[in-house]
């Protein structure tokens, strides 16, 4: 991760990166117990390997003029993931390989009234993507009644965020 931050146009410009590596390797090792015997089962047993490497930059601009608050930025992030189920049946492998890239704009206008009174308008956009184990699609009992699977289809979610507020006297929002 690095950021730098300098003056510029009479107001602040921020920019910077990030990057990340995730590699997750689970097996899930079944076994049926017959007697004191006890028998992996092949249906029921698996791994699961999810590797994810997240690169994103950032530029943002804020800027004061009198009573007028001003942030303008945009965020940039390229994602590329694999996720492969390795079943010891053949048929159940599975693999879903992604490499998409998206934008994320933020914005917003703060109007500072006098010392007690603050109002703004705020906008950005999110991501979030989904745990691992939500993509693992191995299907697993919990209990009697009750299994789980994940599915390695699964896209992340995305939200625009819309803000208007007012803040009193630094306490009441």
């Amino acid at each position: 991760k690095t950021d730098y931050e300098r003056n510029f146009w009479k107001g602040k410009l921020s920019l910077g990166g990030k990057t990340s590596f995730v590699k997750t390797d689970n097996t899930l090792d079944f076994y049926s117990v017959i007697g004191n015997t006890q028998t992996l089962n092949p249906y029921r047993s698996n791994q699961f390997i999810y590797k994810e490497n997240v690169n994103a930059g950032y530029l943002n601009y804020n800027r004061t003029f009198k009573k007028f608050n001003f942030q303008i930025g945009v965020r940039v992030e390229n994602t590329v993931s694999d996720g492969e189920l390795i079943a010891l049946i053949p048929t159940n492998n599975e693999q879903v390989k992604r490499n998409y890239t998206d934008w994320f704009p933020s914005g917003g206008i703060t109007y500072n009234k006098n010392d007690k009174n603050t109002f703004a308008f705020i906008y950005s956009r999110r991501i979030e993507r989904p745990n691992y184990q939500s993509l693992n699609p191995f299907e697993y009992q919990i209990d009697e009644l009750s299994f789980m699977r994940g599915n390695p289809f699964l896209k992340p979610q995305y939200a625009d965020n819309f803000k208007l507020s007012h803040t009193y006297n630094y306490t009441l929002n």
